[in-house]
């Protein structure tokens, strides 16, 4: 019952620097779920086909973030820390936590770090097609969807990269993609 809830708070994250983060994470993994070889601009290409027959793609991660919003929500951004979620609880629960200030952490695997090349820029035309697929979170949380800062950008080294792998995902992407354009056309 909507009386059941006393409060909503949400964090959300700059589009941009949210699926940059995904696509490195997935990556690093130990096992990632496509090869590394996949750059950031053909890891797009497979967002934007799967998102919208797969909303919890990824266990969610590059789910549009005004999907997990309701009405009452409160907002904090990401980008302008947590000490401001912590004050929002203080003030909802009636007590004063003193918690140190929460400052960022990075959670990078030191296992895979070593693995990859890090540009600190996107390829041309990323930036505005993450900006046409995140539209409505750009528009609902006042984000600019133009980069002005730099991004931490990860590429596998050119001497690890097997790219036979890549080339074979990117066929089988295609198949895919064919296929379920076959199967819309049939009916089934």
């Amino acid at each position: 019952p909507e009386t059941w809830i006393a409060g909503s708070f949400a964090v959300v994250r700059h589009p941009l620097d949210r699926l940059v983060s995904a696509y490195n994470m997935r990556i690093a993994q130990a096992t990632p779920p496509f090869p590394r070889e996949i750059s950031i601009t053909e890891f797009l290409d497979w967002v934007e086909w799967r998102l919208p027959l797969t909303p919890n793609l990824l266990d969610n991660h590059l789910r549009p973030q005004v999907d997990f919003i309701g009405p009452q929500t409160r907002l904090f951004r990401l980008e302008d820390g947590l000490d401001a979620v912590v004050a929002h609880l203080d003030e909802l629960f009636g007590e004063r936590c003193d918690l140190p200030p929460l400052g960022r952490h990075d959670f990078r695997n030191p296992d895979t770090d070593e693995m990859f090349d890090v540009s600190s820029s996107l390829p041309p035309g990323v930036a505005e097609r993450i900006a046409m697929l995140y539209a409505a979170d750009f528009d609902a949380f006042g984000y600019d969807p133009e980069p002005n800062r730099p991004v931490r950008l990860k590429t596998l080294k050119p001497e690890l990269a097997r790219n036979w792998r890549r080339i074979v995902w990117r066929s089988r992407m295609q198949l895919l993609r064919v296929l379920h354009i076959e199967n819309e056309i049939s009916g089934d």
